[in-house]
């Protein structure tokens, strides 16, 4: 029988997990797919607007050849937050792997979907302030992820997303982190993750520190028009190493500032919406949650800067 992962970081979006998933990568232990957002085992078809940006991996054998140079690791691991949104990936994931190893990380989630929609303004998906196309988008029916809406307010909702696992998993297979801590102290999360997952906590010792969310935006008008450019971003995919595209994208078409103010009217709706979803989620998981409610101030100027720390 194929050997598959045992450790899936399953979301959310825009709450740390490419961060994560570069810290596991570095544990001696840990063989954490070359590319870091698999879908495998998720059910959605992507926009083909999207093509740059998502890529499922549907084949098995294509899926598993993302671990081959980890065959000596103990633990192969992947990090898709398509998992936690998705209504298939939990069952898909039980049916195949059911002693998995689960991470979930949680963060605000008025914060969430506001630096998902500042991530849409960069990459040219989104030209509309944000409280307009917040309503706009929820107002969509039947979106997925990766389709054509974006799934600003749905990609929040925990407590029904986290009950889909929880209906199939032992408790003890989920390990629960929060965005803000894995931003303020990162090295205490990691030795929450080595003791979930029986590894040497020093093996995350000399790991080195990744940015969470940084915001950044174009540098000037070309940028902001070659960045909507989605045929040409498809063709630089193809044709440029991983280290190129990246010079260009961090180095000529971005640059990092502070984020811009959410409108008030935005941040009190999203508040009163997901009141009582974060109730039903602390319910859910018998555990306060206050940093959940407390990244975006009620009466903001600027975001705050949640840089990690060195772990």
């Amino acid at each position: 029988m194929a050997r598959y992962p045992q450790l899936f970081v399953v979301g959310a979006a825009k709450a740390g997990t490419s961060a994560l998933h570069h810290y596991l990568a570095q544990h001696p232990e840990l063989g954490m797919s070359a590319f870091k957002e698999p879908h495998h085992f998720a059910s959605f078809t992507p926009d083909p607007r999207l093509r740059h940006m998502i890529r499922r991996y549907e084949d098995p054998a294509q899926y598993l050849a993302l671990f081959a140079a980890h065959a000596q690791r103990r633990i192969w691991g992947e990090s898709s937050p398509s998992y936690l949104f998705d209504e298939q990936a939990a069952r898909r994931i039980h049916a195949r792997v059911p002693q998995a190893r689960l991470i979930v990380l949680l963060r605000d989630p008025v914060a969430r979907a506001y630096s998902h929609y500042l991530m849409d303004c960069r990459e040219g998906l989104q030209r509309e302030a944000f409280w307009p196309a917040l309503q706009r988008d929820y107002a969509l029916p039947g979106k997925t992820w990766g389709g054509a809406g974006h799934c600003y307010v749905e990609l929040g909702f925990y407590a029904r997303q986290l009950r889909r696992y929880l209906d199939l998993f032992a408790r003890e297979q989920l390990l629960i982190l929060e965005f803000a801590e894995l931003c303020a102290q990162p090295a205490t999360t990691l030795r929450r993750v080595a003791a979930f997952l029986d590894i040497d906590p020093q093996g995350f010792a000399a790991v080195q520190a990744e940015a969470v969310n940084a915001y950044a935006q174009p540098r000037h008008a070309l940028g902001r028009r070659l960045m909507a450019q989605q045929g040409l971003r498809r063709a630089a995919q193809a044709l440029l190493p991983p280290g190129a595209r990246r010079f260009i994208r961090e180095r000529l078409l971005l640059r990092r500032s502070a984020k811009p103010a959410i409108e008030p009217q935005a941040l009190h709706w999203l508040r009163a919406l997901y009141a009582p979803e974060l109730q039903a989620l602390e319910a859910l998981l018998g555990q306060a949650l206050p940093s959940l409610r407390l990244e975006l101030p009620e009466h903001p100027h600027a975001l705050p800067d949640l840089s990690p720390q060195p772990a």
